[in-house]
């Protein structure tokens, strides 16, 4: 039996992976059995099929069936098989979806008869995706009153009565609410006023399910608009009215009157010069030294500050003395929204907001390049064509506060192609000249937006350079054309923890030589280089270069021969970015800029005949759970090497690209690394990993396994036996929760309707807070949440609608929030243990204690220790410690951490955990993410005190507290996911 008996379209499907054809024959070999896959051309979706692998092996007769593809964690999928493609019969192997931990799905059996088809196909088990928002994740200059959009989609379609949208943890709006426009794939909200006070940071949970019912949910924040707070001696002057821009004018003033702005309009401008403007009056004109003009003209807007004036009262003219002003010098506290007002090129007005959900102004030239010769006698360099092909969108958003920029969002997708053709002379011998030239620019694209009363205006512009070098000892003569690709985003982002850039550029280029002719050795290059520009005045500016060369060497030769030639790795793209406002001011003052920050860098690689090498190597990646991540890295060689992706030393299907996208969660997390090979050898790039992002103040602890439990029989049976427990990956607190970070949550917002029974004491800022109650801890984390923008872990009801901020109620726990919550016994334990096994304490080169690794108690009969495994020098508390009044604890950082990086899990407070207490729960505990009794009379409290002694400070010690007890020693640190 061949390949040639299938069916056409089967065979079509296999040849759609050459690997699985390969693979068929490779392990088909005298099988009497006929394996087929069905393989589609494209990645798979919900209900379609998946592409995968597959490879059969025969013992004995006994075919066994090997699949293999390429998954997405979370994913479910069903493999199918039947015995004939003739009135086909899909019938499911394994009854329950399987649903892969990495990015390979795999299965192996035995093939149930002597011919087999088999397929895999994606199973509709996810929720609906979000393509698009806005407000956008961490939005920045919202206005209070814009309406949220969202639009979805999914490939089982959308329950359009699913939709829920919750503010700020209060009960979620139905489909059916003020305000709410639910369609199919598109949720819309307008409030009927605003959406909270400036610059209020806004929480939503939105919601939505698929027609199978799996349901989507997302929760983000963004903040509100600032409110504008310009300095008094502003005088606007308002735009003239006609020329090409008159409808942009007109517009502009209309903006610039609904926010408040009153022109001077007793001023009209007569002309402009570096540093001065004229212009006339009538009746008094109302300038003084130390006002600062501000122009809303869109053809020429500015800020100066006067600094002298000559008037001219019989002609009613007056001449003003002028230097820029930076934007932050007069705006103290403003947003620039991206829903702002914006204009293009041609005058006629649009707006950014668009039912797409696509904020951006675009841009676009297509059209010759004037590029002059570059002569340097008797050399001459001449471009015999230019033409040029750009498209791009821009988008801002930004704030000022204090009189800074604090947070900035700039965003730049620009496709530029460029075709020259070059041609070299020279008619004797020519000394070796280099250097680069300016050969001017092109306008793309103005725009203009407000911030407050303020005009901020943007430009892009597409800036052309030649960098050439050459020498010859002769004659030459030599014509190159160079056909150049370059498709780039990237994305600038400032927040409170630094600046973020993200940025992504591809190449492509074509050099098509003709012969040439020269008498003596010679060598030559030149790289056209265009720039896109985009400036945003007094804020920020995005420059892309791009090196559309590639450079071209040419040496030797003889007269009547043609010259050689060969390329060399010239050619280049890179995108840098620089933020302005926040010392100076104008176009080009490099007082107002931060140093530029390089995004991205992208080469062409040489072009020869090589063994493969890597090029760009992968780098680690942190994330946050749902967020769409990649991995990149690059090889050259020649043959082009073939690429292959693997995860944990294992290779990912149809992974065979530079790039690697796919979403944050817990089946991504590992090592990967690329592989590249030609028939010249192979090479593996660097080892990156994946891991989450750990919140400031936290530690991850990676998902796994450990044995939970007392090893050493040190303690109660309660601690017994020892079980091995899976924990999914979450995060700690460092330290145990200090008395200043208690005092600044539980006073946020004065309280923010949280009540405490207990108010919470410690011996100092930096120790540990005690006397609190376990409904006092769990409160204190809803609050923690809430102040961060996070989503909250407990509620008092079983709908999870009403957060829990008051009483004493066992409260309902939402496990896939995002906010802060109490550790679970089986997380405490194995924070603890720091990773290692089988040890009695959090530190993994000893089993004993001493007062130089914790602050406990020990305790002594007859002059020595009563444990053996106290090796602590003193009898009583810790030496250092004991001072002063009760308690005796110790500051949060006081001991080295552990292998985790957690510090004082031994001794100092005893922390509080979510479970109910069980004497017996050890022997019937879950083996995957335990998370106690259903019910009890004590919760459970791990570790012991600064009093504890160094029997009660082990990992494996267990203690029971009704909720309601308090004590000095009671303390306790958060967890989250």
């Amino acid at each position: 039996m061949v390949l040639d008996t299938m069916p056409l379209s089967v065979r079509r499907c296999m040849r759609a992976s050459s690997r699985s054809v390969r693979a068929i024959r490779r392990a088909a070999g005298g099988v009497l059995a006929l394996l087929a896959v069905v393989v589609p051309a494209a990645g798979a979706r919900a209900g379609e099929d998946a592409p995968a692998l597959i490879e059969a092996s025969a013992t004995n007769g006994d075919v066994t069936v090997g699949l293999q593809w390429a998954a997405e964690g979370g994913m479910c999928y069903d493999v199918l098989a039947a015995t004939t493609l003739a009135h086909v019969v899909w019938t499911p192997l394994v009854p329950p979806p399987l649903t892969p931990t990495n990015l390979i799905g795999e299965l192996t059996l035995p093939s149930p008869a002597a011919r087999g088809f088999y397929r895999v196909r994606l199973r509709d088990a996810q929720g609906p995706t979000l393509t698009a928002r806005y407000p956008t994740v961490n939005g920045a200059g919202v206005g209070r009153a814009t309406s949220l959009t969202v639009l979805v989609e999914d490939a089982s379609g959308i329950d359009t009565n699913a939709y829920a949208l919750a503010i700020n943890g209060l009960p979620p709006l139905a489909v059916d609410a003020p305000g709410v426009i639910a369609t199919t794939n598109r949720f819309a909200y307008a409030p009927a006023g605003q959406w909270g006070t400036y610059g209020e940071t806004v929480t939503v949970t939105f919601a939505c399910a698929d027609r199978l019912g799996n349901v989507t949910t997302a929760d983000w924040s963004f903040s509100l608009e600032r409110l504008p707070v310009i300095t008094n001696g502003v005088i606007d002057l308002r735009p003239p009215s006609g020329g090409q821009l008159a409808r942009a004018r007109d517009v502009v003033a209309a903006a610039a009157e609904s926010r408040g702005v009153r022109f001077a309009d007793n001023l009209a401008i007569t002309a402009i010069t570096s540093n001065q403007v004229v212009l006339s009056y009538t009746g008094a004109h109302g300038l003084y030294a130390g006002a600062i003009l501000i122009n809303h003209d869109p053809a020429a807007c500015f800020y100066r500050r006067i600094q002298s004036i000559s008037d001219d009262a019989t002609n009613h003219v007056v001449t003003v003395a002028t230097a820029d002003v930076a934007l932050t010098e007069f705006v103290q506290e403003g947003t620039l929204s991206p829903e702002a007002l914006v204009l293009n090129a041609t005058g006629a007005p649009q707006t950014l907001a668009g039912a797409d959900l696509v904020y951006g102004i675009p841009f676009a030239y297509s059209g010759p390049l004037a590029i002059p010769p570059i002569a340097h006698p008797p050399a001459l360099i001449t471009w015999t064509q230019a033409t040029c092909d750009v498209q791009g969108q821009i988008a801002l958003s930004a704030e000022i506060g204090g009189g800074q920029v604090v947070t900035l969002e700039a965003a730049s997708c620009a496709s530029l192609r460029v075709d020259a053709r070059t041609r070299f002379e020279a008619a004797g011998p020519v000394s070796e000249y280099t250097g680069s030239v300016s050969l001017g620019s092109y306008p793309l694209a103005s725009v203009m937006g407000y911030m407050g009363s303020v005009p901020i205006q943007g430009d892009v512009e597409l800036v052309l350079d030649v960098d050439y070098a050459i020498r010859s000892d002769g004659a030459l003569d030599y014509t190159c054309d160079v056909s150049g690709v370059l498709t780039n985003h990237c994305r600038l982002q400032r927040g409170g923890d630094g600046w973020h850039a993200v940025a992504a550029l591809t190449l492509d280029a074509s050099p098509r030589t003709t012969p040439s002719t020269v008498t003596q050795a010679a060598a030559l290059s030149a790289c056209l280089r265009p720039r896109l520009t985009t400036t945003w005045r007094g804020l920020a500016s995005l420059t892309h270069r791009y090196r559309l060369g590639p450079g071209l060497e040419c040496a030797g030769g003889t007269n009547g021969q043609p010259l050689a030639s060969f390329l060399i790795e010239r050619a280049q793209a890179d995108v840098a970015a620089t933020v302005m406002g926040t010392s100076g001011g104008g176009w080009t003052n490099e007082s107002a800029a931060v140093a530029e920050r390089v995004l991205a860098v992208s080469h062409w690689p040489a072009l020869s005949a090589v063994a493969p090498a890597i090029t760009r190597q992968p780098t680690p990646v942190a994330a946050r759970p749902g967020d769409r991540i990649c991995l990149y890295a690059g090889a050259a060689g020649d043959p082009a090497p073939v690429l292959q992706w693997f995860q944990n030393g294992q290779a990912i299907p149809f992974a065979d690209a530079n790039e690697l996208c796919l979403t944050m969660g817990a089946q991504a997390l590992g090592s990967f690394h690329l592989t590249a090979a030609n028939r010249y050898g192979r090479v593996t790039s660097q080892v990156a990993r994946i891991s989450f992002t750990p919140p400031d103040g936290m530690v991850p602890i990676p998902a796994g396994s450990f044995s939970m439990g007392d090893f050493f029989n040190d303690g109660a049976s309660h601690e017994r036996p020892v079980h091995t427990v899976f924990v999914s990956e979450y995060f700690v607190d460092r330290y145990e929760v200090s008395k200043a970070l208690w005092d600044a949550v539980r006073a946020w917002r004065g309280g923010n309707g949280f009540s405490y029974d207990n108010s919470g004491a410690g011996k100092a800022a930096n120790h540990p807070v005690m006397t609190l109650s376990w409904y006092d801890c769990v409160k204190w984390c809803n609050a923690r949440s809430l102040r961060e923008g996070l989503v909250p872990a407990y509620y008092s009801d079983a709908d999870l609608t009403q957060v829990y901020r008051t009483g004493q109620v066992a409260p309902h726990v939402k496990w896939s929030a995002n906010g802060y919550r109490l550790p679970t016994e089986a997380e405490w334990e194995k924070v603890a243990r720091g990773g290692a096994t089988g040890r009695r304490y959090a530190w993994s080169d000893a089993d004993t204690i001493d007062f130089s690794r914790a602050n406990y108690y020990s305790l002594w009969s007859s002059g020595a220790p009563d444990y053996a495994y106290d090796h602590g020098a003193t009898r009583g508390y810790h030496p250092t410690y004991a001072v002063g009044n009760f308690p005796y604890t110790c500051p949060v950082n006081a001991f080295p951490p552990n292998g985790y990086g957690v510090h004082n899990v031994m001794g100092n407070a005893s922390e509080w955990c979510w479970d109910w207490h069980s004497s017996t729960y050890y022997s019937t505990s879950p083996a995957s993410d335990p998370q106690g009794p259903a019910s009890g009379t004590g919760r459970v409290i791990r570790n012991s005190s600064y009093g504890g002694t160094a029997q009660n400070v082990r990992c494996a010690h267990r203690g029971s507290v009704a909720p309601q007890g308090v004590s000095s020693s009671y303390g306790f640190r958060c967890v989250r996911r």
